[in-house]
């Protein structure tokens, strides 16, 4: 039975480590995307404003640029490229 569990826990470390598991990489690279556009929408506001250094910023504003940043990621792996279309159009629309 153990040697039965080891050869399904190799078989499936094999699975994820090869490079078969093309969804993998596709996820990892729309979590980046999101992470990058969570931190475009953010540091906008940011860049603006009169704060110079991270240690200006609240807890609060901490943790609503954390959850900011979390929401993109997570729209950009669920929705993919029609959420950064979006985010692009919507920041084409601002004319900064």
């Amino acid at each position: 039975m153990a040697s039965e569990d080891k050869r399904l826990l190799e078989s499936f470390y094999i699975k994820f480590l090869s490079t078969d598991s093309s969804w993998v990489n596709s996820i990892y690279i729309k979590a980046i995307g999101g992470t990058v556009a969570g931190a475009l929408l953010v540091s906008i506001p940011l860049f603006y404003s009169e704060i110079e250094s991270v240690e200006q910023l609240s807890a609060m504003q901490l943790c609503l640029i954390f959850l900011v940043m979390e929401a993109c990621i997570l729209l950009t792996v669920t929705l993919g490229d029609k959420f950064v279309d979006e985010i692009a159009k919507a920041l084409d629309n601002v004319h900064l």
